[in-house]
């Protein structure tokens, strides 16, 4: 919109003879078209951005890979949250609503968007795991400097959400179909 309104002012000022305002929209009008640019290719990542597609490779250099033994507690519930995980390779389990995690997975940044900053479940390798782990603050920093990057969290999330009352909705439906009459 303000390419066009530059467009328009650029050629009032040029019939109107009016100098100052064609000087200024001429200076505008190449930043406006930069703006513009960057605004399109950064709608263009945040739609590529999806949690179903693992890890965005823009962020990948900041995770340091850590190997863990069958049977390990990566973190208990209640825990203070300290960095966010992906799953390279291996199988762990939140143990509170009985979830595998699969490879490719992020997990554990709920804990960092909750009031209370720790761990809402308990995760534990079920098999020897390589782990890819960011901390509180780099995780902090991409999510705010990498739109791709927090719209993929927000996906993240919002799919966890909508995992989380599907799981509620079907818990409550078998309590009251057990319910004695």
């Amino acid at each position: 919109m303000s390419v066009v309104a530059n467009l328009l002012f650029i050629t009032y000022g040029g019939l109107a003879h009016s100098m100052p305002v064609l000087v200024l929209h001429l200076m505008l009008l190449p930043l406006n078209v930069f703006r513009l640019v960057e605004i399109f290719r950064t709608t263009r990542l945040i739609r590529a951005a999806q949690p179903s597609d693992g890890l965005p490779i823009s962020i990948t250099a900041y995770f340091k890979i850590v190997e863990k033994p069958a049977d390990a507690v990566l973190f208990r519930r209640g825990d203070p949250a300290d960095s966010v995980y992906y799953l390279k390779s291996g199988r762990i389990l939140l143990e509170e609503i009985n979830q595998e995690m699969q490879v490719g997975e992020i997990f554990g940044e709920v804990a960092f968007f909750s009031k209370s900053h720790v761990r809402t479940l308990t995760a534990r390798c079920i098999s020897k795991c390589e782990i890819a782990a960011i901390s509180e603050a780099e995780f902090t920093r991409l999510f705010y400097q990498d739109p791709a990057f927090g719209f993929f969290i927000l996906r993240l999330l919002a799919e966890r959400l909508d995992d989380n009352m599907a799981r509620a909705c079907t818990d409550h439906s078998d309590h009251a179909q057990h319910k004695p009459v």
